[in-house]
């Protein structure tokens, strides 16, 4: 047997044929989604109240580091503003994110090292997003 003789359907020539033709402009991954100015300046307007609330109890001024829970917030703003300009993925804002929650919880871990370790990882995550070239998909500076 031989498959030469077999019919051909009208309807699988007319999908072939009537595809478009794949180029840059089809193939192009949407723009991201970047963060809205809210969003960036949320952490330092939430932690200043959050750092006063927990200073009133006494059982948790062992464990909560008021410095340490600022400057996460302020690391956590700074990336997301990173993300905003240079059009970079939402990823880059998972370890400041994850840092600033650990840092306003009021537990830790003993030792000096624990604020160290954190607020020095979200800090070197930031750094290097701010050294990360634009991408090109970027749209223009003003736009929302």
């Amino acid at each position: 047997m031989t498959t030469e003789n077999k019919p051909v359907v009208r309807s699988e020539i007319a999908l072939v044929e009537d595809a478009p033709p794949i180029d840059a402009a089809t193939t192009a991954q949407p723009p991201r989604k970047r963060p809205s100015w809210f969003l960036i300046v949320l952490p330092l307007i939430v932690t200043p109240p959050w750092v006063v609330l927990m200073s009133l109890y006494k059982f948790v001024e062992d464990v909560f580091s008021i410095p340490a829970a600022l400057t996460a917030a302020f690391l956590l703003s700074a990336v997301l503003l990173a993300i905003r300009r240079k059009n970079l993925p939402l990823k880059w804002a998972l370890l400041p994110l994850l840092c600033w929650i650990y840092e306003c919880t009021p537990f830790s871990l003993p030792g000096p090292f624990d604020e160290l370790l954190a607020v020095g990882g979200s800090g070197m995550d930031v750094f290097w997003a701010w050294l990360k070239k634009p991408e090109k998909n970027k749209p223009p500076r003003g736009s929302a």
